[in-house]
């Protein structure tokens, strides 16, 4: 029997998909692509590396069913949430999770979790465009893979994506969530609701269409869907799995098909945070004003210089202006920072 078929077996018995994911990923093996497997509530196959498909043995009501993706692991180093999918397809497939709607579980970019980096090439979090032009990359080869799979899932309501993510820096908010660009549509406060029961309550409203996984899903097949940081980046076995309870009950309540006890929103039990302006590494002699260990949502006081090149600076002109995801290490024409501010729904 070859190693590959072993390592199928192996996962069908014990359900460690990210064994599994990390071996065919390793070895580029596609020889058990779209082999399914009986578990307990469900049959599984499995479609692509890290990519799950999931169905329910008995169909639910059409008003109670939905189409749930978790997504993980699209940055090889956030490892909390691919620990956290894993342990939800070991409970499926001993029996101890039931799987009620259809779901997919994706590890978003096995090459990279090899690597231990967050991209092999290029970020794969900014490729998830319908008219992906640039070049053959890993990341691009495997963001059309995923598009693809996404649009063979999706039913035409009840899309509901979870994409799991943790971040470079300390946060003074530990947990949060980015809404993807809504435009005219309302936001979804039962949604704010369930993500405030699983410990997130800083939401960050998106200004602008993004290449974003979870903007994608909402964007084109109009899922409820959220980019979701659950705290900062570590590696495999460091990661405090105490922190995670309630995302994790949270969603198992979810794919069971259960009721998420959650409470009616209210907007002073939210952080609430919109995008007033984007910093972008404009030229080789662009500098940007904040040290390397500064917080994501740290606060600065109105009139701070945070980037300058040449007679083009930016300084904080909103009261409470903060900064998220700040890296000065990306190339020209990539955005340094996002500049946030206070917002209410």
């Amino acid at each position: 029997m070859s190693t590959d078929k072993v390592s199928f077996q192996e996962f069908a018995e014990n359900g460690d998909l990210l064994k599994l994911t990390m071996r065919q990923a390793a070895l580029q093996s596609e020889s058990a692509f779209l082999k399914s497997i009986e578990w307990p509530s469900c049959r599984v196959t499995l479609i692509d590396t890290g990519i799950l498909l999931l169905e329910p043995k008995g169909p639910a009501p059409t008003s109670e069913r939905k189409n749930i993706v978790i997504s993980c692991g699209v940055h090889g180093n956030e490892t909390a949430p691919i620990e956290i999918v894993n342990q939800i397809v070991k409970d499926i497939c001993s029996g101890q999770l039931k799987v009620k709607s259809s779901l997919l579980l994706i590890i978003g970019n096995p090459l990279a979790i090899i690597e231990g980096n967050r991209f092999t090439a290029e970020n794969l979090n900014r490729l998830f465009k319908e008219n992906l032009n640039t070049g053959e990359n890993y990341e691009t080869i495997r963001a059309k893979k995923l598009m693809n799979v996404l649009k063979s899932f999706y039913g035409e309501a009840n899309n509901i994506h979870y994409d799991l993510h943790t971040a470079i820096r300390a946060s003074v908010h530990e947990k949060f969530a980015i809404y993807p660009y809504q435009g005219d549509k309302p936001c979804s406060l039962d949604q704010l609701s369930f993500l405030q029961a699983s410990g997130i309550n800083t939401i960050l409203f998106s200004h602008a269409p993004a290449g974003t996984f979870s903007y994608h899903s909402n964007n084109v097949y109009g899922a409820d869907a959220f980019t979701i940081e659950l705290g900062q980046v570590k590696n495999f076995g460091k990661n405090d799995m105490r922190n995670f309870l309630d995302i994790s009950r949270n969603l198992k309540l979810l794919i069971q098909g259960e009721v998420v006890p959650i409470r009616k929103f209210d907007a002073e039990e939210f952080n609430l945070f919109s995008v007033c302006h984007e910093i972008i590494n404009t030229s080789d002699n662009f500098r940007f004003h904040i040290t390397e260990d500064i917080k994501n949502f740290t606060t600065f006081p109105t009139g701070t210089l945070l980037s300058e090149d040449g007679d083009n600076q930016y300084r904080t002109s909103n009261r409470d202006e903060s900064i998220v995801f700040p890296n000065p290490n990306v190339p020209v024409g990539q955005r340094v920072a996002l500049v946030i501010k206070p917002t209410d729904i």
